[in-house]
C-alpha cells in the first residue's frame, strides 16, 4: 500500500466543515493509502484552530485524539531537523515546510498532500522521491 503524508491545511478543512475543500479532503482520506502526519502537523492544527477560533477546545481535543488513531505518526528527531535544513539548502523551502517534507521522506511517503507548496513538484532527497500534490487543483 502506498504511503501519503498529510499537511496541516488538509486536517483543518476536514475538521471545520469548509464545504468544497472539506468534501475533497474526505474523499482523499478514503483512498486506500497509509496516511502519515507528524507532531508538528498536530501542533499546527491546534494552533491554527485556536488562533482563528475555528473550533472549540473540546472539538480540537476530539480531533487530535481521532487523528492519533487514524494516522500513522511520523517520528521526528535530530536527523529529521538536519534533513529539513538540507532541504532548505537544496530547494529554498521555509524551515517549517522543510520539516514536514523531511518527516514525509523519513516515513517513506511517495506523496505529500498540501496546498502550501508547488503542485506536482517532485522532490529528490537521500535517494528517495516524493511528489507534492495539491488536492484542490
Amino acid at each position: 500500500m502506498s504511503r501519503a503524508f498529510i499537511d496541516t491545511n488538509i486536517l483543518i478543512y476536514f475538521s471545520t466543515g469548509e464545504t468544497s475543500k472539506g468534501e475533497i479532503t474526505r474523499k482523499l482520506l478514503e483512498m486506500p493509502k497509509e496516511f502519515f502526519i507528524s507532531q508538528q502537523v498536530l501542533n499546527e492544527f491546534a494552533a491554527v484552530c485556536i488562533r482563528k477560533r475555528l473550533l472549540s477546545l473540546s472539538a480540537i481535543k476530539k480531533y487530535v485524539k481521532e487523528f492519533d488513531i487514524y494516522f500513522n505518526a511520523a517520528l521526528m528527531n535530530s536527523q529529521t531537523v538536519l534533513n529539513g535544513l538540507s532541504l532548505i539548502e537544496k530547494y529554498s523551502f521555509s524551515y517549517w515546510d522543510s520539516l514536514i517534507l523531511a518527516s514525509a521522506i523519513d516515513s517513506n511517503c511517495s506523496v505529500l498532500y498540501s496546498e502550501d507548496l508547488q503542485h506536482n513538484q517532485k522532490i529528490s532527497f537521500s535517494k528517495k522521491h516524493i511528489s507534492i500534490i495539491n488536492p484542490f487543483v
